[in-house]
């Protein structure tokens, strides 16, 4: 008799698995756990704020100048200056009309480039408040989410979430890279994220990727990614290698949508307001020395 309960606890225990799918799911890893080391230690912010409700859907960050932040969301045309030592919004700057802005990136003291899901890139100038549209070969089904500034080659790099592009495996996410002398986007992918490449590293049966957020770090050349469902930073050299993968606490993040940096390498994350969460927020972490 007891056999057959043991029988019977495995049974059941193997069909909840089943039912939750048979492969440990990334998701499912502790918080903190990483390969290899980043130099920043995301358990202990140096602090995080709460945003106004206006940033529910907080998408993308980027460093405007020293002790302002700049964010946009999901809807409105405007550009969010916020201050982290106040912990408010200091101003709104209305640059367009209503879209589905995702990215938010400052490329010179007088220009900030804005990106939209499918793909659009406008350069919006401060001084003047000209914008400027330009179309990509990039659409809706790409859903393209992150945005940053490589200053190296006066590029922008465009990060895809969804649909990696015509002819690439589905798999894989793209980056491609902007030209900001010919305003025009590559044809080919900067980088391919390679799942399964991330997969064997992590030794795990299976995997999401949502790749929603990139910045190049000021001082190392490193670029960051942020995953939304995953929850993780990816790191990689200025070789476009994997250097590193860190966890983030679902809890606190349960959906991280933004990151940048500042010019001394602080790091800023930020999250969507969630189901357990009453608010979006954004957290800073200083560089390890």
């Amino acid at each position: 008799m007891r056999q057959a309960k043991v029988l019977s606890l495995v049974v059941i225990v193997a069909v909840s698995a089943l039912s939750a799918g048979l492969y440990m799911k990334y998701s499912n890893l502790k918080e903190g756990w990483k390969i290899k080391e980043i130099p920043y230690n995301i358990s202990s912010p140096d602090k995080c704020f709460k945003l106004d409700s206006d940033l529910n859907e907080i998408s993308g960050l980027s460093y405007l100048k020293k002790g302002i932040v700049m964010a946009v969301q999901d809807e409105k045309g405007l550009i969010y200056l916020l201050d982290p030592e106040r912990e408010e919004i200091i101003e709104k700057i209305k640059f367009g009309k209503s879209g589905d802005y995702e990215g938010i990136e400052l490329i010179n003291e007088n220009e900030i480039a804005l990106l939209e899901s499918d793909g659009t890139i406008s350069i919006y100038n401060i001084k003047s408040h000209k914008l400027d549209k330009y179309d990509t070969h990039l659409g809706k089904k790409n859903n393209t989410e992150g945005l940053a500034y490589l200053p190296s080659k006066n590029q922008l790099l465009v990060l895809c979430k969804a649909d990696p592009g015509e002819n690439l495996p589905s798999e894989k996410k793209a980056i491609y890279s902007f030209d900001l002398e010919n305003k025009r986007l590559s044809v080919k992918p900067w980088l391919m994220i390679d799942k399964e490449n991330l997969k064997n590293k992590l030794d795990i049966g299976s995997m999401y990727l949502k790749p929603s957020g990139i910045a190049v770090h000021p001082i190392t050349g490193d670029f960051y990614i942020i995953d939304s469902v995953e929850r993780t930073l990816l790191l990689y050299g200025k070789n476009k290698k994997l250097k590193a993968i860190h966890k983030l606490s679902s809890k606190k993040f349960p959906q991280p949508e933004g990151l940048c940096f500042t010019p001394d390498g602080t790091l800023y994350l930020s999250t969507e307001k969630a189901k357990d969460n009453k608010y979006a927020f954004i957290c800073a972490y200083s560089m390890k020395k």
